[in-house]
């Protein structure tokens, strides 16, 4: 077997999920990527990025089916003219995905079970395009532990995907609103790592634990060591 490489585009870009909830404001990061993105949208909301569609920066892919999604990865997969891959968002694909297979199995076991093999492979078929930074978004949802305890989690069908969901990235980011004690103010920020019952995760190492909301800043950051730190 021949040992291959690893390509060093794949050093250069980003494979994340952005996990948060409703109206934080998921879709709008998508702006701050500044470069040629493709959003692959199963949800509406794209009004907030409608100049960024109307400039050509961003292209909007809209997917409700699996066939379609199918479809999409045939496309992206040979295009250059494109620097990033914006999912918005995987709870409602996994959602459109379940409701795809759901006629073909009688047994909830086998229908899930399918499910999560079809999810997890096609999670890595786009994450692993080695000409794309790919940020995959989420809506959150709280489970409770063995020991009964709290805990934010990825909104996605299925136990088996949403305990290995996270597991699938380098990078996990948290959409946060922190409220200042003393003025009241509040502020949006990535939360990065273990804080509180978030499930941020940074395996550079290279991030501060709050990070402002903007992708750009977050890639720059991890990919030129020379960047600056930035105050969270």
């Amino acid at each position: 077997m021949a040992i291959r490489e690893y390509q060093p585009e794949r050093l250069e870009n980003i494979k994340a999920a952005i996990i948060g909830a409703a109206g934080r404001g998921k879709t709008y990061l998508a702006k701050t990527l500044k470069e040629p993105t493709v959003l692959i949208a199963a949800e509406p909301g794209a009004l907030v990025i409608r100049d960024e569609i109307m400039s050509g920066q961003i292209k909007a892919l809209e997917v409700q089916s699996l066939q379609d999604i199918y479809d999409v990865y045939a496309w992206v997969k040979d295009q250059k003219d494109y620097r990033h891959l914006y999912f918005d968002s995987m709870t409602e694909i996994s959602d459109i995905v379940l409701k795809d297979l759901e006629p073909k199995f009688k047994d909830g076991r086998q229908l899930y079970g399918e499910f999560a093999k079809i999810m997890v492979k096609m999670i890595k078929a786009f994450r692993d395009l080695p000409q794309y930074s790919v940020w995959f978004t989420c809506l959150e949802t709280v489970e409770m532990d063995e020991f009964n305890r709290r805990y934010v989690a990825p909104n996605v069908a299925g136990k088996m995907l949403k305990e290995k969901f996270s597991s699938l990235f380098d990078l996990v980011l948290y959409y946060d609103i922190q409220i200042n004690p003393e003025t009241g103010d509040q502020s949006r920020v990535l939360v990065t790592g273990n804080y509180k019952t978030y499930p941020g995760k940074d395996r550079s190492g290279k991030l501060d634990i709050f990070m402002p909301p903007d992708l750009s800043v977050i890639k720059d950051r991890i990919i030129n060591t020379e960047t600056q730190p930035v105050a969270a």
